[in-house]
């Protein structure tokens, strides 16, 4: 997804950016859509300013394999896919985590859950 602006007068990359008292970093995990009742998780990889008020982050996509029910977490795996969403149009405003799972899950990626999604 590209956004074309006719109207930008400013346009900067950045670290970080704090929305609302929420922090998006680099690395922390988004939920940008649900797709059939399952999140479609995004690493960000990017973070993007324009006109010093519109929050666009740029993520990798991430495949959603199974929850986790012990853990409240999803194993997901990294695609090579990006998307750009604009921080307004998130489905769920709170960034995630994403670590090494553990015990059957040490091979895996997952990506905690800070609070229930009514997804699964």
């Amino acid at each position: 997804m590209i956004f074309l602006y006719s109207f930008i007068s400013s346009f900067f990359r950045t670290s970080w950016a704090k929305v609302f008292g929420t922090k998006y970093t680099l690395s922390s995990v988004i939920i940008v859509a649900l797709s059939h009742g399952v999140p479609v998780f995004g690493k960000v990889d990017q973070v993007l300013i324009v006109n010093g008020e519109v929050v666009i982050l740029r993520c990798k996509i991430l495949r959603v394999l199974e929850f986790v029910n012990n853990l409240n977490a999803c194993k997901v795996v990294e695609l090579n896919e990006m998307a750009r969403i604009k921080q307004k149009k998130l489905q769920h405003f709170h960034p995630l985590s994403l670590c090494k799972g553990f015990g059957p899950f040490a091979r895996d990626l997952v990506a905690i859950l800070r609070y229930r999604v009514d997804c699964f």
